[in-house]
């Protein structure tokens, strides 16, 4: 399984502790994002919910608490996210009949 940890550092710059954002058997992740403008936070694709898709999870690098941020209907094959508010604005999705993409935002 693959894991991804997320770090959270003291005052002091250290990392003291790495937290498993991929709990569960076979639990992935993919689609990681990261913003300057929210130092705490990443947005992350796991399968944790559904193992055939990957659905969006906002992780807080303090707590290591993960939050559904969007579910992913089934098709969804990338997403898109807003630069200046951190939020998942587009998906794109593939035909299954002519495996042709589209891309969804909101």
């Amino acid at each position: 399984a693959t894991t991804l940890s997320a770090a959270s550092s003291d005052d002091d710059g250290i990392i003291p502790t790495a937290r498993d954002l991929t709990p569960g058997k076979d639990v992935k992740a993919q689609n990681i994002f990261t913003n300057y403008r929210y130092p705490d936070q990443i947005l992350v694709g796991t399968n944790q919910r559904n193992p055939k898709v990957f659905d969006m999870y906002r992780c807080y690098y303090k707590t290591g608490e993960l939050v559904l941020d969007t579910i992913n209907p089934g098709d969804v094959i990338g997403w898109k996210v807003d630069d200046v508010s951190f939020e998942v604005r587009a998906a794109t999705v593939r035909n299954s009949v002519d495996s042709s993409t589209t891309v969804r935002v909101r």
